[in-house]
């Protein structure tokens, strides 16, 4: 009896949030953006390419200020 591994097949949705959440997370740098949201848009996820972030999240990045505090 040969050992055969089972092939792991990602989660289609699991995959798209990961790209989200790398678009809104802080710590990601702007190529990782740029990665995720190219990868979004070749998905066909035009929405969540480009609106998953809020205006203020983007204001906060382009002027390079820190997030907001969380209390």
């Amino acid at each position: 009896m040969t050992y055969r591994p089972h092939k792991h097949i990602p989660d289609k949705e699991r995959v798209i949030a990961g790209y989200v959440s790398a678009l809104n997370n802080p710590a990601t740098t702007s190529e990782g953006r740029a990665h995720a949201r190219k990868q979004l848009l070749m998905k066909g996820h035009v929405k969540d390419a480009f609106f998953s972030t809020s205006i203020d999240t983007r204001i906060r990045r382009v002027l390079g200020l820190r997030a907001k505090r969380r209390h």
